[in-house]
This record gives C-alpha cells, structure tokens and sequence, in this order.
C-alpha cells in the first residue's frame, strides 16, 4: 500500500503488493488516528513499495473483516493488526 497525508489526515491506497478480500472495489481506505500513529513511528512511512496491506477474515465464522500491515521484506517490527469499518460508505483502518 501506498500512504498519503492531506490536512495530517493518512490515507491507504492499495498496490499490487496488497492482498484485499471482499473489498476488491475499494482503492483506498482511510486510517483511523491510532492505526497513523503507528505507522509514523517509522521514518519511511510515506515511502513508495514501504508497506504490504492484507483484507480478510480469519475463518469463514468471523463477522469481522480484519487487516495486517507489515514492511514488505521485514520481519521486524511486528505488523499493525486491526478491523475494517465502514463508515460514509468508505473502509476505515480501526
């Protein structure tokens, strides 16, 4: 995934990298303002081909549609985990 900031305001925009289920329409998602803080504790955070994000459900009995955030390539640090909502019609990172 690609970021972007507007107004301090991060948006995710998806990549060839990305692995999105159910949300195939979707190009872009916003980030909750916890999901940004972690992400700006890396000082590429707004580099190109820095993140990989993954959409889905753990199993086909969860409700819930969660995410993962890691550094393509890196281990290290442990990814960002959360759950999509959708809010005005548009996903958001929670």
């Amino acid at each position: 995934m690609q970021l972007s900031e507007v107004g301090g305001q991060l948006t995710a925009h998806k990549t060839a990298s990305d692995v999105i289920h159910e949300l195939d329409d979707f190009n872009e998602f916003q980030v909750s303002a916890r999901v940004a803080y972690e992400l700006r504790q890396s000082a590429s955070f707004l580099a190109e081909n820095y993140w990989s994000l993954a959409i889905g459900r753990p199993d086909q009995t969860a409700s819930l549609l969660e995410w993962e955030i890691t550094v393509i390539g890196d281990a290290t640090p442990a990814p960002i985990k959360g759950v999509v909502d959708i809010e005005s019609g548009l996903p958001v990172l929670l």
